[in-house]
């Protein structure tokens, strides 16, 4: 069972059935449920399922100053529902990559109209999503409350030389989501800076093979588990693509975990992909001067709006706007990133 988006439900206010039996001012009984009403009129779904919009007018006073009644318990359900759809309940799986981006993604949640939102981390350095499924401490936690989403990281080079163990954890883990109808999220880690060539160099000798393999493995776990992708190494990928220097920036001094840079882009995709919102709308900078932010803004979200595309216009416009050498420019094109990636979710 997956999460019900929670925020569409906004969308089905005036979907409220009412059924009773009204009188029209000239004593006609009409059986009826009432879905939606406005200052002049009210829909009645009838009982042949047929639906009909009547003058409130042409109703008894009792009828009308009933549904003059609905009005205040409309607008309570509509605070109830705005109110539940901007909390929710988060718990992060992970190791030392999750918790390198732990304070980005409280603080940026914290800026946000979802800071009422409960976020739980679970992230001791080294571990594996099999180890994680196999520890009494991580499963009560998993099944202490209803969660809304529980984000899974492994360990950093584990989707990428050890796929089928990576696939065992997170068959393991998200069964248990499941269970407790939450919705799975995979954070979708980033390769080495320099590869990894202490471990793996000859198949992993550089960045780009081992960014490949990391994002294959993750879009095929995701596929296996009807999970969603917090796809931050893609973001990591468009960074290093378009600023080199920058790229490089992203990595704390060992090649392999976030900066406050890094931590920062990272955050920023979280939010995104968690709640469905333009994080540029925010007051969000970590500690990060402004011109840097919307340099690591706009190329870091390039991913969300054009790789969706692919489209050789679409390409050029990317090189136009990463080559204005403003910060409005940047901002404009991150904008335009993120809009189309949430327009085609």
């Amino acid at each position: 069972m997956r999460l019900l988006n929670i925020l569409t439900l906004l969308f089905l206010l005036n979907s409220i059935a009412l059924a009773r039996i009204w009188t029209d001012n000239k004593e006609r009984k009409i059986d009826a449920e009432m879905l939606e009403s406005n200052e002049t009129q009210v829909l009645f779904k009838l009982k042949d399922g047929r639906k009909t919009w009547f003058d409130i007018a042409k109703l008894m006073q009792k009828d009308q100053a009933y549904i003059k009644s609905q009005e205040q318990v409309t607008k309570d359900r509509l605070e109830a529902q705005k109110k539940a759809a901007l909390t929710m309940k988060i718990l992060f799986i992970g190791n030392s990559y999750t918790g390198g981006v732990r304070k980005a993604v409280i603080e940026i949640v914290a800026a946000s109209p979802y800071a009422k939102s409960e976020l739980k981390f679970i992230n001791p350095g080294g571990r594996n999503l099999l180890q994680h499924s196999e520890n009494k401490g991580v499963l009560d936690t998993l099944k202490s409350k209803k969660w809304d989403v529980v984000v899974l990281q492994d360990q950093s080079q584990t989707p990428a030389v050890a796929n089928d163990r990576f696939r065992q954890g997170l068959k393991k883990l998200d069964d248990i989501i499941d269970g407790i109808g939450a919705q799975t999220m995979l954070f979708m880690t980033w390769g080495y800076r320099d590869g990894d060539l202490k471990h793996n160099p000859q198949r992993f000798p550089t960045y780009k093979p081992m960014q490949d393999e990391l994002t294959k493995a993750y879009e095929g776990g995701a596929e296996m588990a009807n999970a969603k992708i917090v796809p931050v190494g893609e973001a990591w990928r468009s960074v290093r693509s378009s600023n080199k220097a920058l790229g490089i920036e992203l990595y704390r001094g060992d090649g392999s975990h976030p900066s406050k840079k890094g931590a920062y882009l990272a955050a920023n995709v979280f939010y995104i992909t968690l709640f469905g919102a333009d994080p540029t709308k925010l007051d969000f900078a970590f500690g990060i001067p402004a011109a840097i932010i919307s340099t690591v803004i706009a190329t870091g979200l390039v991913w969300f709006g054009v790789n969706q595309l692919r489209d050789r216009g679409t390409q050029d416009e990317m090189k136009y706007w990463i080559s204005q050498n403003s910060e409005q420019a940047r901002w404009q094109f991150c904008r335009l990133c993120v809009q189309n990636y949430l327009r085609n979710k």
